[in-house]
């Protein structure tokens, strides 16, 4: 079932994709611009439904560097900002400054307006990893920055009257955006009309889709266990909600159920890795546990043992009181293979076996053993030490670090 809905999802996506907005670069842009209108909404997206970033006074110049839907896509004005996830970036080895450290990092719109100065849902780009970003402030898990090049925010083109190149206008006395006090004081005088000319199946939802799906993009480059899906998973849910425009809705549902798949995965992943863990810690449990046990039985009743291989003087432990005489039993080395440790080799301190005879020899200890758990190993103390014979005889220094 699950894949029959992928499968609907990617027809539907393809019949939707022209829809999706892209704002025209046409002809003549960048150009410059003057406000006509009194007091205008400068917004995060060519929508009335987007919020408000600033206010621009009338014969304030502006420069277009877009079009879409009957809204012009602006350089921000002086005093923009924008919105940067702490998760996406890393510090740059310079105060005030961060690098991205993601594949792609969304930058979203950030608004001097009191009503909207939480929001920062509109993305204006996306940048790559190691770009770098100035800070101006920090909120939660966000860092306020100077807007990028390349990000732009929208005016509606009902107040926005080109200029043509070499024609010049006398601008307001400050071109500043309108200081945003209280609601009352900021009321824009001029506002565009609700609806605007939305274009395909999407209608007004055009520009909010195309964002949303560019988020959930750069979300789902992202390893699966830093993946977070509660804020887009709420926006694609208001229009999924929503009546006025079917297509949109059902493409927000589709959206939601890819969210859906990936979360059960995300969750699915997590149970596995906890699993795992919870394996490790029984297997390391139980191998300690055993290991507790040998070594308790051979002190209550030590084992006589004969073990071969090659003596040597312990690198590890010299001038240790664990192992005093530091000597070591390895396999014999074999061509083109590690040798491995045997056991350890304790001497009686009155012990008159002349263990300088036998170093580097190929050896057979006969002697009580006991099994260290701490170092998980054998330890022989030392009865009897004779030279043997091996098929296989040692042509190097054993290679096995102690």
């Amino acid at each position: 079932m699950k894949r029959i809905a992928i499968s609907g999802l990617i027809v539907l996506v393809t019949v939707v994709a022209s829809g999706l907005a892209q704002e025209s670069p046409g002809t003549g842009f960048p150009l410059d611009g003057v406000i006509t209108g009194n007091v205008v909404n400068v917004r995060s997206g060519p929508d009335t439904s987007w919020y408000a970033v600033s206010r621009l006074a009338e014969g304030t110049r502006v420069q277009v560097i877009g079009q879409a839907y009957g809204w012009y896509k602006i350089t921000p004005p002086a005093g923009s900002f924008s919105w940067i996830s702490k998760e996406d970036v890393e510090p740059a080895g310079q105060a005030g400054l961060v690098r991205v450290r993601a594949d792609e990092a969304a930058v979203r719109a950030g608004s001097q307006l009191p009503d909207a100065a939480d929001k920062r849902a509109s993305v204006q780009t996306l940048l790559g990893k190691g770009t770098e970003l100035k800070v101006t402030g920090d909120q939660g898990g966000w860092y306020k920055i100077a807007t990028p090049e390349g990000a732009g925010v929208w005016i509606s083109t009902d107040y926005v009257k080109p200029v043509p190149a070499g024609e010049k206008t006398q601008p307001k006395p400050s071109e500043q955006p309108i200081a945003a006090t209280t609601q009352s004081s900021t009321r824009p005088s001029t506002q565009p009309a609700a609806k605007k000319e939305a274009q395909g199946p999407l209608g007004t939802f055009t520009e909010k889709l195309r964002q949303l799906d560019a988020l959930l993009i750069v979300e789902r480059r992202k390893p699966l266990l830093e993946q977070r899906w509660s804020e887009l998973k709420s926006e694609y849910q208001q229009i999924a909600e929503q009546t006025g425009n079917v297509v949109a809705s059902q493409y927000a549902q589709r959206r939601l159920q890819l969210i859906e798949d990936q979360g059960s995965l995300q969750e699915g992943y997590v149970k596995l890795e906890h699993l795992g863990n919870e394996l490790t810690r029984v297997q390391e449990s139980t191998k300690r546990e055993l290991d507790e046990l040998r070594a308790k039985k051979l002190e209550e009743k030590p084992a006589i043992w004969q073990a071969e291989g090659v003596l040597e003087q312990s690198r590890t432990f010299v001038g240790s009181a664990l192992m005093p005489n530091r000597l070591v039993l390895y396999e014999a080395a074999r061509a083109g293979q590690l040798t491995k440790v045997i056991a350890y080799v304790e001497l009686e301190t009155n012990s008159n076996i002349p263990v300088e005879k036998y170093l580097g020899k190929y050896v057979a200890v006969s002697g009580e053993v006991r099994y260290d758990p701490t170092l998980r190993i054998d330890i022989i103390r030392a009865a009897t030490i004779r030279e043997r014979h091996s098929a296989t005889q040692p042509t190097t220094e054993p290679s096995v670090s102690q």
